[in-house]
């Protein structure tokens, strides 16, 4: 891996006809080998810079292994231990519960997770205030949403996802020389919208690793009242060292928050978690009614 292009320089085959024989598993195997591996991407190298992928170390991919050979229904079962673990050093102090990311983080090229998942508690907690909740009976109002102009792609995808729209995105003034969301300009957006809203931070930028002041936007939510929303995807694990966990101060007062495991922690791509306070069991990711479930029983 280490000398090999990290942009292959074959083409990608032609498809073949689908084989009237299955050839097996080493048969499959050998097939990828030769047809597939070739062209893709050496993201595993050394040389590898574009995004952040992180690198899966052996135990990572131990894990990754264990995980798919259980075979679990994460959405099933009650919070587990290592979700709890990840909510206590990836989310500092704040009492919440966690949504897995079934896809992917929230990258250009995947679906808006766990961004999606975040502002879609948020939605609820909009809808709300308006005297509907969005799960139960869908979108009825336009919403706005407030965020840093520095911020994730996915953030305006989940907007559309969402059905609350791309142009219900304010873009924020950020602090000279920097692309942390300036509060007192943001204060000052707030003085003239009476509409309740989502303030979505950045805790470590894509472009440059910048943090919002997360206490003071913490202490703009008192004043406001807005649903503050923690984009933690790359700078999720500073609270972890004691010489940067300053940078993560007031983490602890977010509504919502999403962290990134395939970047610091190395674990295979991709993997996310969306942090809560709000268990709503009537909420965006209610699966079904207690009377509807009993029924599948029968």
């Amino acid at each position: 891996m280490a000398d090999r292009p990290v942009i292959a320089s074959r083409s990608v085959p032609e498809a073949a006809p689908l084989p009237g024989r299955g050839a097996g598993p080493a048969g499959a195997l050998e097939a990828f080998e030769n047809r597939r591996a070739p062209v893709l991407s050496a993201s595993a190298g050394p040389r590898y810079l574009g995004f952040v992928t992180g690198g899966t170390t052996p135990a990572a991919l131990l894990g990754d292994w264990t995980t798919a050979v259980w075979d679990q229904n994460p959405v099933s079962g009650s919070t587990g231990p290592g979700r709890r673990w990840n909510a206590r050093r990836s989310a500092g102090s704040v009492s919440c519960s966690g949504c897995p990311s079934s896809t992917t983080a929230p990258s250009s090229a995947a679906p808006p997770c766990p961004n999606l998942a975040g502002l879609a508690v948020a939605r609820e907690w909009l809808g709300e205030r308006s005297g509907v909740s969005p799960a139960e009976c869908g979108r009825r109002h336009s919403v706005p949403s407030a965020c840093c102009p520095r911020r994730h792609s996915s953030v305006p995808k989940a907007l559309s996802v969402l059905g609350l729209g791309r142009r219900s995105l304010t873009r924020l003034p950020t602090l000279p020389g920097r692309e942390a969301v300036d509060p007192r300009a943001l204060a000052r957006i707030l003085d003239g919208n009476g509409e309740p809203c989502v303030v979505v931070a950045n805790a470590g930028t894509v472009n440059t690793g910048d943090f919002d002041d997360l206490r003071a936007l913490a202490a703009l939510r008192e004043r406001y009242g807005f649903w503050l929303h923690v984009d933690r995807a790359f700078g999720a694990f500073a609270s972890l060292v004691p010489s940067h966990a300053a940078l993560v101060d007031g983490l602890e007062e977010a509504d919502s928050l999403c962290v990134d495991l395939h970047k610091w922690l190395n674990v295979p791509y991709g993997s996310a978690v969306q942090f809560t306070r709000r268990p709503d069991p009537r909420g965006p990711f209610a699966l079904a009614r207690d009377d509807d479930l009993a029924g599948a029983q029968r």
